[in-house]
């Protein structure tokens, strides 16, 4: 995270007048002017040296302010860069001494000004290239995203929480959106100097329902590595002969001295989560690493997991007529609660499912689109589903496939384990062997208290169980 002065109370004018005073200090281990962008940079430039990278930031404000100023520059240099007692000065321009130190003052006012000036031009500079980094934001307004994102918000800025953050959950449901929001309202706030985004997504769905295969290489440890650094580190990456190890190396000392927020999306599509997990833990700390994963990571430890959640009536409802109106299709926008309520009832808070059944609204009447959702009719409904559920299914064994089909019957807010073994005809201890599975593919959802804990799905994992489930069985 930025650094954070070491006294908050102290104004930046006091803070540039004890750096001034502290030029000829070798020895400082602390600069004064820690909470700067600038000096955090300067830092990083000079080789972790305290002492340059405080005195280029002093030498660079007073280069700017000797243009709109030059008596100002030329006095404070003269007292801290050339040591010039103040009776000499007061001797050398025939001025009272009195008179020396106001002008001081004066000119070390002036100086926080430049700075400050010159700060606030670093950090949208900053800002800019950061956000370079994302991918393309595909929202207008976020919708219901509020208090998940000041959750996560809430983790980022304690000390004491985990450095790895999984946002785990359904296909579609906003994982990435969620992460993109969290790292553009981090570059807002400046809560890092750094974020990195390494994307191992190898399929998108357009709204027209057509899944389009993206050409990127599987993310392995060493393409991880390789990525985050090109895009850290360009001029390291420009020298030739770097062993990936040497990389590695380079890649953890840079994420140790200046702490980093780098998202990891789509972590579900990586060949080994395993061998990839080690190189993460020794990037993290001070670091921080946000994963986005259609499965949870329940078996590793140290990780933070975080339910992506769907969104609720009130908030699809709002997704629906934003959608409608961005796309031009007022006739849905301005529907009532009663005609828009059914595609909720249809695909639940699904936000990717949601998009797609408002771009189909421009061609075919929406009670077909539903009706062909709960039916699985059609290469659209068989793309939606294909791409949300097709890859959880092929890794489900039989006793898993068999308590998911099952889970249609139990009750919206939720049923317990024996419920479900009671309607499903299967044993006890096989059914709650087959429900981990079900669990790690985020296919169904658990709450309730730690001794009650109730079982449930997702409304389009219900549609998806009423017929396409069967096609593929």
């Amino acid at each position: 995270m930025s650094a954070q002065s070491s006294d908050q109370s102290q104004s930046l004018d006091q803070a540039i007048q004890q750096a001034l005073r502290e030029w000829h200090r070798r020895n400082v281990t602390a600069s004064p002017l820690c909470r700067l962008l600038l000096y955090r940079k300067a830092l990083r430039a000079s080789g972790q040296h305290v002492h340059k990278a405080t005195n280029q930031i002093l030498y660079d404000a007073l280069t700017r302010l000797s243009k709109n100023n030059a008596e100002a520059a030329n006095l404070l240099q003269a007292r801290f860069q050339d040591k010039e007692q103040v009776y000499a000065l007061s001797n050398r321009l025939n001025l009272a001494e009195s008179t020396i130190y106001a002008l001081q003052k004066d000119a070390i006012l002036e100086l926080a000004d430049v700075l400050e000036q010159m700060e606030q031009e670093a950090q949208q500079r900053q800002r800019l290239m950061l956000g370079e980094r994302l991918m393309g934001q595909n929202y207008s307004e976020l919708v219901g995203i509020e208090e998940p994102l000041g959750l996560l918000l809430e983790l980022l800025t304690d000390a004491d929480a985990p450095t790895i953050i999984s946002i785990e959950g359904l296909g579609g449901i906003g994982k990435t959106t969620l992460a993109d929001a969290l790292l553009r309202r981090v570059i807002a706030q400046g809560l890092f100097d750094e974020i990195g985004w390494v994307t191992a997504r190898q399929a998108d769905l357009t709204l027209s329902g057509e899944i389009e295969t993206i050409e990127a290489p599987v993310l392995t440890a060493e393409a991880l590595v390789e990525k985050l650094a090109k895009q850290l580190m360009p001029e390291v990456m420009a020298a030739a002969n770097l062993t990936t190890e040497k990389v590695l190396s380079l890649l953890e000392a840079r994420l140790q001295e200046t702490p980093h927020l780098i998202v990891i999306d789509n972590l579900e599509t990586v060949v080994d989560v395993r061998a990839l997990l080690p190189t993460l833990r020794r990037l993290a700390n001070p670091t921080r690493f946000v994963l986005t994963s259609r499965k949870k990571l329940y078996a590793e430890p140290g990780i933070y997991h975080f339910d992506a959640p769907g969104l609720d009536q009130e908030a699809a409802l709002t997704l629906i007529r934003q959608e409608a109106r961005v796309s031009n299709l007022p006739v849905l926008a301005e529907s009532p609660v009663e005609t828009l309520r059914p595609i909720f009832e249809v695909v639940g808070g699904n936000p990717l499912a949601i998009r797609l059944v408002v771009g189909l609204s421009h061609i075919h009447p929406l009670n077909v689109i539903l009706d062909d959702l709960l039916a699985a009719r059609g290469e659209t409904s068989d793309s939606l589903y294909s791409f949300i559920y097709r890859k959880a299914w092929e890794n489900l064994d039989e006793l898993s496939r068999q308590a998911l089909i099952a889970m249609p019957m139990v009750h919206e807010r939720g049923d317990t384990l024996e419920f479900l073994a009671d309607v499903s005809n299967i044993a006890l201890e096989e059914l709650r062997a087959g429900l981990n599975k079900l669990v790690i593919f985020n296919l169904i959802n658990v709450h309730g208290e730690l001794h009650d804990r109730r079982y449930s799905i997702h409304n389009l994992t219900r549609s998806f169980l009423y017929q396409q489930v069967v096609l593929w069985s």
